[in-house]
């Protein structure tokens, strides 16, 4: 039987390695990479082990590392276990023991994307993710000293009472996600989840039909969600009442059994899910394509997954592993279509700058937070972009031709 499960997985293996839908992104690094979010389509952020803090500012077509100020990373708490970006330029990272988050876990704000962080008082509790409306109003979740499973919600800036639902310390939430702001969902340890109808006031508690750890909640709409777990038996489960009640996720079923790390909701699928296979360090993707589910084997495990906008994914995992599904950017990956051949000029730039086609393009500009400083959104053959007013530094040029093709360059302004 064991032999047959390792033919399948390398079966598997091998037709995945065939996908044309899921492509990798370099990185930069060999650290485990433990969460990715993004603060505008432009803007993206991926937090790891060993104080690693990535940054993209052409829409993770590349990424760089970050030198941190205010982050105090310890011989406890080394690692960046968590990141969410509410904008390009404010965010929020909780820093902690990826192998070992008990007691650990520690809340910090930067409103200058990611240059600076402040720590953020909340009270008691190792935290281990946050779910934000906006930069002021939203939850933390974790595990509170000496209790347990806590939540602690923060309205206009103000963190409140801790709301705790066990009382063993070493039982977290993993998974929140909301609805709308009177309706929610959080999860953790031993297959429980917790639900709120009005804001976070009161939480009831439901039991899944599994005992693993839930790592992820995600509404798919009003009345249907989907969790994510450590059940070999039961990767995903689905509820469409709520989460009143709990089945496995039939459709998503594979030989693999993955444990679920991750999952988000797509335009373009209804879902992508994201962990590893109950072998070796396989990972695996898991998506829903119109009524078809499909799946992809990876060789490093999968720990996270965030939507850049509303079609595209970024996935992260071990080993500096990075994929998407968008696809090839015109104009920075060779062999590009008609947007790749505008000409922009001079480049580095002072004052004014140029661009000319062959066929009709508009512009936009963005600065390195994600901020667009100038559009043309006219169609024509040749811009004019006046730069007087901005300050030297390096911009990302974003272009579509009228076929909808896009393209972006880097200009550099003097």
């Amino acid at each position: 039987m064991k032999q047959m499960l390792l033919l399948t997985a390398a079966l598997l293996m091998c037709c995945g390695a065939q996908s044309q839908y899921w492509r990798p992104v370099t990185s930069g690094t060999n650290k485990q990479l433990a969460s990715i979010s993004f603060g505008s389509p432009q803007v993206g952020y991926i937090s790891g082990s060993d104080s690693l803090l990535l940054r993209s500012l052409d829409g993770g077509v590349s990424w760089n590392v970050l030198h941190l100020t205010g982050l105090n990373m310890t011989f406890a708490t080394p690692d960046i276990i968590h990141v969410n970006f509410i904008s390009a330029a404010t965010g929020y990272a909780i820093v902690g023991r990826l192998d070992n988050p008990v007691y650990s876990g520690v809340l910090y704000r930067t409103n200058d994307s990611g240059k600076t962080w402040s720590h953020v008082v909340t009270g008691n509790i190792a935290a281990s993710r946050t779910f934000f409306f906006d930069a002021d109003n939203g939850y933390e979740i974790g595990s509170a000293f000496f209790a347990g499973k806590t939540i602690i919600r923060q309205s206009g800036g103000v963190w409140g009472m801790e709301k705790t639902l066990s009382f063993d310390p070493s039982q977290f939430l993993y998974g929140i996600d909301f609805r709308n702001a009177q309706t929610g969902i959080v999860g953790g340890h031993n297959g429980y989840v917790h639900r709120t109808f009005n804001s976070g006031t009161t939480w009831d508690t439901v039991k899944t039909i599994v005992d693993s750890t839930i790592n992820d909640l995600k509404f798919l709409n009003d009345r249907t969600i989907m969790a994510g777990t450590d059940d070999d038996g039961g990767g995903i489960l689905v509820s469409y009442d709520t989460g009143r009640t709990w089945q496995v996720d039939f459709n998503t079923l594979t030989f693999a059994y993955p444990d679920i790390k991750g999952l988000a909701v797509s335009g373009r699928d209804s879902f992508i899910a994201v962990g590893h296979t109950s072998f070796g360090n396989t990972g695996i993707i898991l998506w829903q394509d119109g009524a078809f589910a499909n799946n992809f084997m990876t060789t490093q495990r999968l720990n996270a997954v965030t939507m850049r906008d509303d079609s595209v994914a970024y996935i992260v995992g071990d080993s500096g592993t990075i994929f998407t599904n968008r696809q090839s950017v015109l104009g920075v990956l060779p062999g590009g279509g008609r947007a790749a051949q505008l000409t922009l000029y001079p480049n580095p730039a002072a004052g004014i700058c140029y661009t000319q086609a062959a066929y009709t393009h508009t512009l936009r500009l963005y600065d390195a937070t994600g901020r667009l400083v100038r559009e043309r959104p006219r169609p024509a053959l040749t811009h004019t972009i006046e730069l007087g007013d901005l300050c030297p530094g390096v911009y990302m040029l974003q272009s579509s031709s009228g076929q909808g093709e896009t393209a972006y360059q880097k200009l550099v302004v003097e």
